[in-house]
């Protein structure tokens, strides 16, 4: 199997700045140092690994929301850490179910379900 790039993990629009580069388009930024486990190399956006991007990614979503007090946690997008599973000296499965309620209510659109009141 080949590995996969940033981009064709996460699109076209993705991008790898240095400081003080101008953000490319309107988007979302997430500091390098925030993902978990991940080197400037890894998140080139032409030669780096799109999964290495991804599972970091996965593990600092997954830290931050448990991090936090389980009354203040959402209940319509959650994520939760299995244990790991051996596959092989050194090497282990980890697994993480995201589950999304979504609200289908208006025609043809689907939106993550409000959080109760």
């Amino acid at each position: 199997m080949a590995n996969i790039t940033p981009v064709q993990a996460l699109g076209s629009g993705y991008a790898l700045l240095a400081n003080n580069d101008p953000a490319p388009a309107q988007g979302v930024f997430i500091p390098l140092a925030n993902i978990t486990g991940l080197s400037a190399a890894e998140a080139n956006a032409t030669t780096g690994d799109g999964r290495k991007v991804i599972a970091g990614l996965i593990e600092k979503i997954n830290d931050n929301i448990q991090a936090l007090a389980s009354s203040a946690r959402p209940v319509n997008l959650t994520i939760a850490k299995g244990q790991p599973t051996g596959v092989a000296i050194n090497q282990v499965n980890q697994s993480f179910t995201i589950t999304i309620r979504y609200d289908t209510t208006f025609a043809n659109i689907v939106e993550v379900a409000p959080e109760p009141v």
